[in-house]
């Protein structure tokens, strides 16, 4: 069985499991779909690309794989058994999906709860507009983040020390408009 611990590359994955062909991302032996920074599946691209065809067996494949495409920012991978049949192209962005903020929005009778995870190692500062909803001057914020050594494991807060501890303050709303800083490995829920 291959070692995966180190393994940081961009491949071009073909006939997977008996008939998927795509790109897999992995970064420090992880998948990137693991890491959140790329897509959801195990096929990695910013549109989840893939082909479902199965190699023919005797077959011979001419792979072309062109890093950068014409602008530096693609990756365009295809195949072809040089007697007419040709896969379909696949073109990838180069580029993670580290921006992405994981959000959900609910409600209840008094308040507008805002719920936004941030998994990456990086902060980002968020925008939020509170449209179709009653005039609001300011909110609450509820964070939960620790430093990326405890960012994966459950349960570290100890009698001794508390790794994760939840802090609050207030946000200022001007016309229905507020920015958050949303820190690495963090958790914020809002109250409006």
């Amino acid at each position: 069985m291959e070692d995966l611990s180190k393994k940081d590359v961009i491949e071009y994955a073909v006939n997977l499991y008996g008939s998927v062909t795509g790109i897999r991302v992995f970064k420090q032996g992880i998948e990137g779909y693991k890491l959140g920074d790329y897509s959801s599946s195990v096929t990695a691209g910013n549109l989840r690309e893939c082909n479902y065809e199965e190699l023919e067996n005797g077959t011979e494949y001419t792979f072309t794989v062109n890093y950068g495409g014409d602008d530096g920012k693609h990756l365009i991978c295809s195949y072809t058994d040089g007697n007419g049949f040709e896969s379909k192209k696949l073109e990838y962005k180069l580029e993670a999906y580290n921006r992405a903020v994981y959000h959900s929005v609910t409600k209840d009778r008094n308040h507008l709860y805002a719920k936004l995870v941030n998994p990456s190692d990086v902060s980002k500062k968020v925008a939020i507009c509170i449209d179709g909803y009653k005039q609001v001057y300011d909110a609450r914020a509820l964070l939960l983040t620790t430093d990326r050594e405890y960012a994966y494991d459950a349960n570290v807060n100890t009698k001794k020390r508390e790794y994760v501890q939840p802090r609050e303050y207030k946000l200022a709303v001007c016309g229905q408009k507020t920015e958050v800083l949303l820190p690495a490995y963090s958790v914020t829920v809002i109250e409006f």
